[in-house]
């Protein structure tokens, strides 16, 4: 466990700095737009190309692994809903959004130094392939739920096409869709040019912590704090239990592939929570605030869970 916190802490700490640099002012808040596109548009897709591009890929999709993880995720969106419309009588829209953040993870930013840094090379195939339909998935679903909660039936396939479109034009999609032709055609980046991406990938997971650190000093904790951590408790313990029951006792995953499916269900709430309910309108406080608690609870939740994983694949 002390290994763990070891490896764990240092993360958060980054944070801290981030968040810290933003609400003292020894940063302009700006820094954090060019931070977070740095992140985005160069060094994460740095990350996910050299990785991909090396990685040895699975004879047959992956249905197991996709089912054992994205079930649970649509069931935290839908329950996260109902409790928000029937405990907290929110509206639908609002509703939505609340379950959105119970269900959605913040797989890039704070998912790919938590995840490939503990468990290695070894995690690198089973987190891209819940990557790469994390957000083409979610966020039209999401999307399309929000359209029809406000009435827009007319409009829904026009918002569905747009949100698939956004997805497709994503630097994570594109940069998986990188890496995986690289490694299908054998032409992985080697000599300066293979250098060169590997110090690129090399400055993603610290400039990925310190720009969320820098996103969070932007969110304030609302009025809507009840109900956010009931999206927390949805988000941090019971996906991932979802998870780890149907992908170990249903799908029955291989144990390196369970963990990292069950770590990504464990991240807090990601941005996109908050870019939804931006979109329309609808949900700030609950979204916000759900990313904040979440990723403060998940100091203690996520080590607890790479313990218990990395004991169950020991």
């Amino acid at each position: 466990m002390s290994l763990i916190l070891d490896s764990i802490l240092p993360l958060f700490i980054i944070i801290a700095c981030g968040w810290t640099a933003i609400r003292t002012r020894f940063l302009d808040v700006t820094v954090t737009h060019a931070l977070v596109a740095y992140v985005f548009y160069v060094a994460t897709p740095a990350l996910l190309i050299r990785a991909l591009a090396h990685t040895e890929l699975p004879a047959e999709p992956p249905f197991a692994l996709w089912l054992s993880y994205f079930l649970p995720a649509v069931t935290m969106l839908a329950l996260g809903t109902i409790i928000s419309r029937g405990l907290y009588s929110r509206p639908l829209p609002d509703a939505i959004v609340a379950g959105f953040a119970s269900a959605f993870s913040n797989g890039v930013l704070i998912g790919a130094p938590v995840i490939l840094g503990s468990y290695g090379e070894a995690a690198a195939l089973p987190y891209f392939l819940i990557i790469a339909l994390h957000s083409p998935l979610l966020f039209p679903l999401g999307t399309l739920a929000m359209e029809f909660s406000r009435g827009h039936t007319g409009g829904a396939g026009l918002a569905l096409r747009e949100g698939l479109q956004q997805c497709l034009r994503n630097p994570i999609i594109i940069s998986l869709a990188v890496g995986l032709a690289l490694n299908l055609s054998g032409m992985a980046p080697a000599g300066p040019p293979g250098r060169a991406l590997e110090l690129l990938a090399e400055s993603a997971a610290p400039c990925a912590l310190f720009a969320t650190g820098a996103q969070l000093a932007q969110y304030h904790v609302s009025r809507a704090v009840s109900e956010s951590l009931c999206v927390t408790a949805l988000k941090l313990i019971v996906m991932p239990l979802c998870v780890a029951f149907l992908g170990g006792r249903v799908f029955m995953l291989p144990p390196e592939w369970l963990a990292v499916a069950c770590t990504v269900a464990a991240l807090p709430s990601g941005v996109n929570a908050y870019l939804l309910g931006n979109r329309y309108h609808q949900g700030i406080e609950v979204a916000t605030t759900s990313i904040v608690l979440s990723t403060l609870f998940s100091v203690l939740t996520l080590p607890l869970w790479l313990w218990w994983f990395g004991r169950a694949t020991a």
